[in-house]
């Protein structure tokens, strides 16, 4: 009885490229030399396809070179009153022995409004320690306890912490992992501490030796006058209302017409790339999305929404096919 040969369905160009990214991503090996590798050796049911993998290449390389989005420079919060909206993290650091203390992390605070910082050291990453640096900064102040907290979905800022917030009528909003924008005060203060405490540090003492100059690389932080304020953080978080340099409302824009096929910037990983992007990934999506539908509020950019994640982008963060 003759074998029947199997017959093969061509690939469409959408699931071509996803075919060649999850080649180009395998782990341990891959990247340009797999998809290279795979374009001399086309499969022989699809002779058609034999230019796609060096297509596919080419698409990577013009993506990669893409320079990053404009900036935009407007307020990111209408919320001008200090101690409303708080961001905080830990941040990672060398370890510093202190007695027979050894402190690896620090809790770093940004007040939304005035941009004022505060760090506590910390040993741990328990939630309870945690929780008793929150205590000990609004005790200290100027910083009091705000109305709501930013913070991601990490360990540390549950149980004892979320008990602590609760009794304090303090909102928690945790930010999704790998959405980097919604911690972006906070990450950049701890971007800022290490870049400091480094210049410290190079006078000759020990590298490890962090914890004593925190507290001069915090106030160093807060006596700078910020971009959006006008004012040193230290000044600014003692006012009522905070005044915003920077206008609230942002440039005139073209709107983009709903169904408009736009490639998006951002840090933010593709569900099928989730723990295998690299450093040197594009800033830009791999394929377009359809715009699905559009956000104005007065005093605030227009916020367009695909289905390639629930939060909504900017206009600058948008290019079109």
């Amino acid at each position: 009885m003759a074998e029947k040969k199997q017959q093969t369905k061509p690939l469409t160009a959408n699931e071509l490229d996803d075919t060649l990214s999850k080649i180009y991503y395998v782990p341990g090996g891959g990247g340009f030399q797999g998809i290279t590798a795979l374009h001399s050796r086309p499969p022989k049911a699809q002779p058609q396809k034999r230019g796609s993998g060096g297509g596919y290449l080419v698409r990577k390389s013009e993506d990669t070179c893409r320079l990053s989005p404009l900036k935009e420079v407007f307020a990111h919060f209408t919320e001008d009153r200090p101690n409303a909206i708080h961001q905080a993290d830990l941040l990672f650091l060398s370890h510093d022995r202190v007695g027979r203390k050894t402190y690896k992390y620090a809790l770093t605070l940004v007040d939304a409004a005035s941009r004022y910082k505060a760090a506590v050291p910390l040993t741990s990453k328990l939630a309870t320690e945690v929780a008793a640096a929150f205590t000990a900064i609004y005790k200290d102040g100027p910083l009091t306890w705000p109305k709501t907290l930013m913070v991601d979905d990490g360990h540390e800022f549950k149980g004892a912490v979320s008990t602590l917030m609760t009794k304090h009528r303090v909102t928690v909003r945790r930010a999704q992992p790998g959405h980097h924008r919604s911690q972006a005060f906070v990450e950049l203060a701890e971007r800022l501490f290490r870049n400091q405490a480094q210049q410290e540090l190079d006078t000759g003492r020990d590298s490890r030796e962090w914890v004593v100059v925190l507290p001069v690389v915090v106030a160093d932080m807060n006596d700078t006058v910020t971009r959006m304020t006008g004012l040193p953080s230290v000044e600014a978080v003692g006012v009522a209302r905070v005044p915003l340099v920077a206008k609230k409302t942002p440039l005139p824009e073209t709107l983009l017409p709903i169904g408009t096929l736009v490639y998006i910037a951002t840090n933010e990983e593709d569900p099928k790339d989730v723990g295998r992007r690299r450093a040197t990934d594009p800033w830009w999506t791999h394929k377009p999305y359809p715009i699905l539908r559009r956000v104005s509020e007065p005093g605030q950019p227009v916020l367009y929404y695909t289905a390639f994640s629930k939060h909504g982008f900017t206009r600058s963060q948008l290019r079109t096919v």
